[in-house]
């Protein structure tokens, strides 16, 4: 019986204790900025290759692999 009550002595703080909701922050991964001297000029002709923008990467439909079935 006593180790019912210390275990609810022990237990009853982290129940009452105001819980924070977890928001983690993820970082952009396509950022124009970091991609603006990302590869070297083609030889010849002294350019850079060009990627899409963030605008056109994030609307983007994300495929969703977990409905494949499994092989």
């Amino acid at each position: 019986m006593k180790v019912r009550y210390l275990l609810l002595l022990i237990t009853a703080p982290a129940l009452l204790w105001p819980q924070t909701v977890y928001r983690p922050e993820i970082p952009k991964t396509w950022d124009d900025a970091a991609l603006a001297d990302w590869v070297t000029p083609l030889a010849g002709l002294n350019v850079r290759p060009t990627h899409i923008s963030s605008k056109e990467y994030y609307p983007l439909p994300v495929e969703n692999r977990q409905t494949y079935p499994v092989y």
